[in-house]
């Protein structure tokens, strides 16, 4: 299974020609996808019987949990940043 490294890597190479806020953007996207796919692997295993494995289970799964929170952070934190802006410009 890849690594937080090996995506934080990939993503670092498919980024260079990009900004900076688009790279960590899709390297965020890279990391939930990753470790969504992992959880629905480690999901089809437990239901198949392999229960040794619900503690992995419960990890990805809080971690997904985490990084769509820190997504959904970073969405109000910018929304909030682009109204100060605006009000800025307004002034």
């Amino acid at each position: 299974m890849p690594t937080a490294h090996d995506a934080r890597e990939h993503a670092s190479r498919t980024c260079r020609s990009t900004t900076s806020q688009d790279c960590s953007g899709n390297a965020r996207q890279a990391e939930i996808r990753r470790i969504s796919d992992a959880r629905d692997r480690v999901a089809d295993l437990v239901a198949s019987e392999q229960f040794w494995l619900i503690p992995i289970f419960e990890r990805l799964e809080d971690e997904l949990e985490r990084l769509v929170g820190q997504e959904d952070a970073i969405s109000r934190a910018r929304r909030i940043a682009e109204e100060n802006a605006a009000r800025k410009r307004a002034a």
